[in-house]
């Protein structure tokens, strides 16, 4: 994937958030890769991946192979997930 090198002095980083509990991570690294291959500065944007526990290294590597050359941080908080898990009721089909 061929980034774009910045134009003169970089500015101050840009950070992107993205969560999901999917384990199909095409569409985040559609997204990333869009946005990296399209920024001015691509050097500026951090990505932010916010996962569950149980997959958060599989994202890491998928992300690592997939999105080379991109910075892209993998982040989970396991007590985070439980609370939220406790707050959501699935409904019987």
């Amino acid at each position: 994937m061929a980034l774009r090198k910045a134009r003169g002095p970089l500015g101050p980083p840009i950070h992107v958030c993205l969560c999901s509990d999917d384990r199909d991570l095409r569409p985040a690294a559609v997204a990333i890769r869009s946005a990296a291959v399209s920024a001015t500065d691509p050097e500026r944007l951090i990505f932010h991946f916010i996962t569950t526990p149980d997959f958060a290294d599989s994202a890491r590597q998928l992300f690592k192979e997939h999105v080379p050359g991109v910075r892209i941080e993998v982040h989970t908080n396991a007590n985070l997930d439980d609370r939220l898990r406790g707050l959501i009721s699935w409904r019987k089909s």
